[in-house]
């Protein structure tokens, strides 16, 4: 999950454990349900789940859309100009 406000508040010295699977969601359902609700409020979004994969821990910087497509277009012309390699081998 992406650290926010909520996640910071959780981790606070004398903040109670999270409850095991599935408590915790039960005791947050109605609070995570209310963040996604009103998320245009503004002051929603500080506390919103945002749940995220394992990888989140290797993003390091902020890439346009453009760049990141650029490359992934540049790696697909890469990898088949490898595979043709190989077949000619």
């Amino acid at each position: 999950m992406l650290k926010n406000d909520w996640t910071e508040a959780w981790e606070q010295e004398g903040a109670p454990k999270p409850l095991g699977m599935p408590l915790q969601g039960m005791v947050t359902m109605e609070a995570i349900a209310r963040t996604s609700r009103y998320a245009s409020a503004g002051h929603a979004q500080r506390v919103a789940f945002n749940p995220v994969g394992q990888v989140v821990g290797m993003m390091k910087d902020v890439r346009s859309c453009r760049e990141l497509m650029l490359e992934l277009a540049q790696e697909y012309v890469d990898s088949v100009e490898r595979l043709q390699a190989m077949q000619e081998a």
